[in-house]
């Protein structure tokens, strides 16, 4: 049975397909939170004037992407 990941690992599954979605996601701050059973990532604009959201995530505690939305 595999481990289960903690939320640097959480977050690292997040920035990598966001990485990939996004190209640059250095203009986004994280955050993660444990809820449920699993854990939640947004990434929030740092830039207040930019209209729409970035990438949130929902992963399994076994570090699976459970959900995954593209903010616009």
């Amino acid at each position: 049975m595999a481990a289960e990941i903690n939320k640097q690992k959480a977050l690292e599954i997040a920035t990598k397909d966001a990485s990939e979605a996004y190209r640059d996601i250095g203009f986004f701050k994280p955050s993660v939170d444990f809820q449920d059973g699993q854990w939640v990532v947004h990434f929030t604009s740092v830039n207040t004037q930019q209209s729409g959201g970035g990438p949130q995530y929902v992963i399994s505690k076994m570090g699976e992407i459970v959900s995954k939305q593209y903010g616009q």
